[in-house]
């Protein structure tokens, strides 16, 4: 039995783009024991769903003394550490002072992998996270994120079925206006025969009033979520016909659990942070702002609707 620690922050999108690298050090040791460290309303995710056996939280007082140079380290953490044959820490630490401090708790091998993909590398972020283990001999071929639900933790979806709209995400600068998501909803709710479920989280209060009127006046065909655990999201989204959102967490969770996903960019480069799976498409028209049109937008979700009936 090989004992692995991985060490992921960052946010949602960002533990997802992880997840690729999980599944080859899983698929890379015959008998292992993986454990993550991460937000814990993140690593949730994967807690006892194929990749981790066990989960701790990064927002520990204790664990911040590992970033300082020269400190006292906790013998609790310490004798922790020092448990694990490996650890693969994929945090930022310009400074290099995490993992000489994870060696003076006795750990005695760590990979330490900057998560900052370099903008001249022209990879995608999966790929750039997982080539980091080639130094452990891990060949990580298979980039597509995947996300292991119980069959209990899949929403059981209307009769007549259910798409999922993400109007938000963590910038005003990724969003589309909220004027168009407000005609593309009326649009879908004309013309395809399903209810919609719309997402908020703590970011999108902006978003908030447009739902409470969509609802309002569809209230047998909508339904709002806000800010639900991220497993009933996930949940919830894998038994959809069709997600549509921005360069957010939420598409990236549509994406690891095989929905077909249609997401809207702008700023942010989709090549190399965009979701990467077979069902995505991606729709972009310029670089400052999401400014795609309306029409295509109906196109993609009308599209990969009738391809999920088939």
């Amino acid at each position: 039995m090989v004992k692995v620690l991985v060490i992921r922050g960052g946010a949602i999108g960002d533990f997802i783009l992880t997840l690729p690298a999980l599944k080859a050090l899983r698929d890379y040791y015959p008998s292992i024991e993986m454990h993550v460290i991460g937000l814990r309303c993140v690593i949730e995710l994967v807690h006892r769903r194929f990749y981790a056996d066990s989960i701790q939280s990064i927002e520990s007082a204790s664990l911040a003394r590992y970033f300082t140079a020269n400190a006292e380290l906790p013998q609790d953490l310490n004798d922790y550490f020092s448990s694990f044959d490996q650890i693969v820490s994929f945090l930022y630490d310009p400074d290099d002072i995490f993992k000489p401090n994870l060696k003076r708790a006795g750990a005695p091998r760590v990979l330490s992998v900057n998560p900052l993909v370099q903008s001249d590398s022209k990879v995608h972020a999966t790929e750039w996270l997982a080539k980091a283990l080639s130094e452990l001999g891990v060949n990580c071929t298979d980039l597509q994120p995947r996300l292991f639900l119980h069959e209990h933790e899949v929403f059981q979806s209307t009769t007549q079925g259910h798409i999922v709209f993400h109007p938000g995400s963590g910038s005003i600068k990724k969003n589309w206006p909220l004027d168009q998501w407000q005609q593309l909803v009326e649009s879908i709710l004309t013309k395809l025969p399903c209810d919609i479920f719309l997402i908020t989280g703590e970011a999108d209060t902006q978003a908030v009033p447009l739902v409470d009127l969509l609802m309002a006046a569809h209230p047998t065909r909508i339904r709002h979520w806000h800010h639900p655990p991220l497993i009933n999201l996930a949940g919830l989204i894998k038994s959809s016909m069709v997600f549509a959102g921005h360069d957010s967490g939420t598409t990236h969770i549509a994406n690891a659990v095989g929905c077909p996903v249609v997401a809207l960019f702008g700023p942010t480069d989709p090549a190399i942070w965009g979701p990467n799976g077979p069902r995505v498409q991606i729709l972009r028209n310029s670089f400052d702002r999401v400014d795609v049109s309306l029409q295509s937008v109906k196109t993609a979700i009308g599209d990969a609707y009738h391809k999920s009936r088939i």
